[in-house]
């Protein structure tokens, strides 16, 4: 499927800047035309992703100089390839985690901790949100 970023860009590309209103009503039924042979879409979906895939590919040295946050947005346009791309994992350059909860009536908890975590504090370890399956695969794992 099409998104519609993409479909606005290319009726944008076909009307041009000085387009009239039936310019842009003949753009939007080319479009639909295209979009309704399978065979179109898929092939601008395969190279779309091609360009994609080649792109990240040729900046991931670069990428790794970014900020944590900068990263974080290349890592969501990985993450939406229909082929899984492989990922490095790296240590974030700072972290911030709840450390404390509050309860409806306003008293504060601290939350459980635990070790050997990779984003452990200095004293070894980390505070944990989770429910309780996730604390006993957690647990089970130490």
């Amino acid at each position: 499927m099409l998104s519609p970023a993409s479909c606005a860009s290319y009726v944008d590309h076909l009307v041009g800047p000085d387009g009239d209103e039936d310019e842009l009503l003949e753009a939007h039924i080319a479009l639909a035309s295209l979009g309704r042979v399978p065979e179109i879409a898929q092939a601008v979906e395969a190279e779309a992703d091609a360009l994609a895939r080649d792109w990240l590919t040729q900046t991931r040295v670069a990428r790794k100089g970014l900020t944590d946050e900068r990263q974080v947005e290349y890592d969501g346009l990985e993450s939406m390839s229909t082929i899984p791309e492989p990922i490095s994992l790296t240590t974030p350059k700072n972290g911030q985690a709840d450390t404390k909860v509050r309860h409806p009536d306003g008293t504060e908890e601290d939350l459980p901790t635990r070790e050997m975590h990779l984003l452990a504090s200095a004293d070894g370890t980390v505070p944990i949100t989770l429910n309780e399956w996730e604390r006993k695969v957690l647990d089970s794992g130490a």
